[in-house]
C-alpha cells in the first residue's frame, strides 16, 4: 500500500479531489488546508507539486482514513482484521461479526468524520457508547442487540445526525482484506 500511495503524483491528487467534488459527499466539513470544496486547493497541488501522500501526510493529524495511508493502515490491521477473524471464528455469522467489528474499531477509535462534523468531544462520547454496546454482548447477546438498536436509534436523530462515516470506511477495509485473504461467506 505504501507503494502504491508513494508512487502518485499530483495529477493522481488532482484526480482524486476532482473525482471527490464529482460525488460531492455530505456533511464533510471544511478542513485546516487543502480542503477538497476549495478550488484553490487543486492550484495549490499542481503549484506545488503535491503527492497524495503529501497531503495524506497534511491531514493525518485530523482524519484517521489518511493516517491509515501514511501509517500503513494500522486500524486495519491491528484492530479491524485481527477483530473480525476472531467474531467470524467465535460465531459463524458475518453479520455479528461486522457489527462488532465496526462497535469494536469505534470503541477505540474516535470517529474523525464525526469529529469534523460535531467536534472531537462528541467523537469520544460515541466511542463511549460503542464500548457499552460491546460490554453489553454487542450483536452475539439480546441485551447487545438492543442496546445496538438503542445506539442506532440515537445516532440517527434529526436533531444530531450522526455518521460515523470513518469507522465505516475502516470496516469495509478489514472487510476487503479479509475477502483478499481468500475468505467468502
Amino acid at each position: 500500500m505504501k507503494r502504491v500511495v508513494g508512487g502518485t503524483t499530483s495529477d493522481d491528487a488532482v484526480n482524486v479531489y476532482r473525482a471527490i467534488a464529482r460525488v460531492s459527499p455530505g456533511g464533510m466539513g471544511k478542513v485546516p488546508e487543502l480542503d477538497v470544496n476549495d478550488a484553490n486547493s487543486i492550484a495549490r497541488i499542481r503549484k506545488q507539486n503535491l503527492t497524495l501522500t503529501d497531503i495524506f501526510r497534511m491531514s493525518s493529524r485530523y482524519d484517521t482514513i489518511s493516517s491509515e495511508w501514511v501509517k500503513n493502515f494500522p486500524v486495519t490491521f491491528d484492530i479491524g482484521l485481527p477483530f473480525l477473524v476472531r467474531e467470524l471464528h467465535a460465531t459463524s455469522d458475518i453479520n455479528t461479526a461486522v457489527v462488532d467489528t465496526y462497535l469494536r474499531i469505534l470503541s477505540q477509535v474516535p470517529d474523525t468524520f464525526v469529529a469534523r462534523k460535531l467536534g472531537i468531544g462528541k467523537a469520544k462520547e460515541i466511542s463511549l457508547q460503542a464500548r457499552r454496546v460491546l460490554k453489553a454482548g454487542g450483536m452475539k447477546t439480546a441485551g447487545g442487540r438492543k442496546a445496538v438498536k438503542r445506539m442506532d436509534t440515537a445516532l440517527q436523530r434529526s436533531d444530531h445526525h450522526c455518521n460515523p462515516g470513518t469507522t465505516a470506511d475502516l470496516t469495509a477495509s478489514a472487510m476487503a482484506i479479509l475477502l483478499l485473504n481468500g475468505y467468502r461467506p
